[in-house]
């Protein structure tokens, strides 16, 4: 009798290791941590933390940047709390896509004081935070630890650097003549008034819509409003507010939900209301010909073969990196720090070789930057990655 209880705990036991091994086999392993690092969560809204002289703060919470919203100090504390370094982890590879923003401070006295970080887009002054945390943190001294900047800025990238291109092929059999020292669709009037994209991670639905809208209007057919909510609410791929890709097949030829054929819909169709809406069915207004990279959908073209599609088949829908930096532009020549995960969609309708930039065209509002553009210098942030352009 003695025996089979034996034997019967052996397997139970073996049993249990072997599920212990297993899970954790499937859940890969668990993420180490910095040392010293106490991490606090969205959970911990209105708590309290107490730091000792070794530990730093990272408070890691839901945003999306590609919105224009990031979490920020609402009010200074630096001679208790300093705020030293903050990171970006999305959720997935779609632009537009929300993650996790991790701010990071260190204790620089012994003291108490109360941590208060707002939801907002810091061009929008006045305006109601669309989020707020705070944290009680008790501080046992200054930090005496080691600690690294999560991210180190990115450098400005210098001309030798850059794939300027003037020794490649650019869009074969497709003679533009002489590139102008200065070019910008808007100037010639081929843009359409700059919009917002709100709260919802659309900009995919933005630049690709953009540069339609822009296509119609260098054929000579007129300023049309086209419908960014279509694209949203009726594509086949899962794409929505919580991020997408440039979708011109839609536009071109393929169909939507509920049996839409392809091609663009007016504003008036299908209004955007920057949120998750169910697809209705709607009659296709615009058609397009066909769309293509300008050289892949997974690296930054040459400045010279971005420079060729823009003048031959004009403005180009981009992704590029977006951070606090890319938030806070509101003019002159953005060069960074920079970042390299692309996150965001935007137009380029132009550039200018005198300061070595390009004119991007944004959706968040005429609030930001200059108008809605701004001048990007060449090679900042990954812009140009995935460069397209659509032929209408």
């Amino acid at each position: 009798m003695k025996k089979h209880i034996k034997i019967g705990t052996i397997l139970l036991l073996v049993i249990l290791l072997t599920s212990i091994v297993v899970e954790s086999a499937l859940s890969g392993p668990v993420p180490q941590r910095p040392p010293g690092e106490i991490r606090i969560g969205a959970q911990d809204n209105g708590g309290k933390v107490r730091l000792g002289e070794d530990n730093f703060l990272a408070v890691g919470l839901e945003a999306n940047l590609s919105t224009g919203y990031a979490w920020e100090v609402a009010v200074e504390s630096a001679g208790i709390l300093q705020m030293v370094g903050e990171d970006f982890v999305p959720e997935s590879d779609l632009l537009g896509a929300p993650g996790i923003q991790t701010l990071h401070f260190l204790a620089m006295a012994k003291d108490v004081t109360t941590l208060n970080l707002v939801y907002r887009r810091p061009w929008e002054e006045g305006v109601a935070p669309a989020k707020e945390f705070r944290l009680e943190v008790e501080t046992m001294g200054p930090f005496t630890g080691d600690y690294t900047p999560p991210v180190a800025p990115a450098a400005v990238p210098s001309d030798e650097s850059l794939d300027l291109g003037d020794d490649q092929p650019l869009l074969p059999d497709e003679e533009v003549g002489a590139l102008p020292a200065k070019f910008n669709w808007c100037k010639k009037g081929k843009c359409t008034p700059i919009k917002n994209q709100g709260a919802c991670g659309s900009c995919w639905a933005f630049a690709t819509v953009g540069v339609f809208e822009s296509a119609k209007l260098i054929k000579g057919q007129g300023e049309k409003d086209l419908s960014e909510q279509h694209l949203v609410s009726c594509n086949k791929n899962n794409w929505d507010c919580d991020g997408g890709w440039f979708a011109h097949d839609y536009h071109w030829n393929k169909g939507g939900k509920r049996q839409n054929k392809p091609g663009a819909r007016y504003e008036r169709q299908f209004p955007y209301k920057a949120r998750d809406l169910r697809c209705k069915r709607t009659r296709r207004k615009n058609r397009l010909t066909g769309w293509t990279y300008v050289g892949n959908s997974y690296s930054v073209p040459s400045v010279k073969a971005i420079k060729r599609a823009i003048r031959r088949h004009g403005p180009v829908a981009v992704a590029v990196c977006v951070n606090s930096a890319f938030q806070s532009y509101s003019g002159g020549v953005f060069k960074g720090p920079g970042c390299t995960d692309k996150n965001h969609a935007v137009i380029l309708v132009g550039w200018n070789n005198s300061n070595r930039t390009w004119k991007l065209r944004n959706s968040w509002g005429t609030g930001w930057g200059e108008y809605g553009y701004m001048n990007i210098r060449y090679g900042t942030s990954e812009v140009g990655y995935g460069a397209n352009w659509v032929d209408y």
